[in-house]
């Protein structure tokens, strides 16, 4: 068949049908398997952080300071707060709290961006989750009572699935 400017492409007839995983209906060795959803893999889900009022005000506190060092001719202690200004910021847009699946193990890993090391928890070691909130009510964060000591405070902008996830997936693993 031609199409186009002398292009010539094959028409293959399709003698079975598929299914829509992509294996013949009547051959498909393990059709049961794949309606089963216990058996699919869990996805990955992520979670970003809040943008809360109490981080917009120390961005706008720090920037506002560096602004007046450089009006003020002291451009090197301007130019501190104005990469402890960028450190902030892209700590707040990159990070990310992701629930993955490592082999056997569900996993939450916690990056907060490029200039921090990259946290992995895993699921069945969070003991206790609790929403909380700062003294005069400017963000929330939920705690993470992992093991016996190590207590993670996360920020994820949906705090009510993000605890629900957790619970999931504990509830998965048993």
């Amino acid at each position: 068949m031609k199409v186009g400017k002398g292009c010539l492409y094959r028409v293959v007839a399709q003698t079975t049908p598929l299914c829509k995983w992509g294996g013949a209906v009547n051959k498909h060795p393990h059709k049961r398997q794949h309606h089963n959803k216990s058996t699919y893999p869990t996805m990955d889900r992520t979670f970003h952080q809040r943008f809360s009022p109490a981080s917009a005000c120390g961005i706008l506190a720090f920037a506002l300071l560096a602004l007046y060092l450089f009006w003020v001719k002291n451009a090197l202690a301007g130019c501190c707060l104005a990469a402890v200004v960028v450190v902030m910021i892209e700590r707040i847009i990159h990070t990310t709290y992701v629930f993955s699946h490592n082999g056997n193990e569900e996993m939450l890993v916690i990056n907060k961006g490029r200039f921090s090391k990259t946290k992995h928890i895993r699921i069945n070691d969070i003991v206790k989750c609790h929403k909380m909130s700062t003294g005069f009510g400017l963000s929330q964060y939920i705690l993470l009572q992992c093991g016996h000591k190590t207590l993670v405070s996360v920020q994820p902008n949906n705090a009510d699935a993000f605890i629900a996830e957790i619970k999931k997936r504990q509830a998965t693993q048993e």
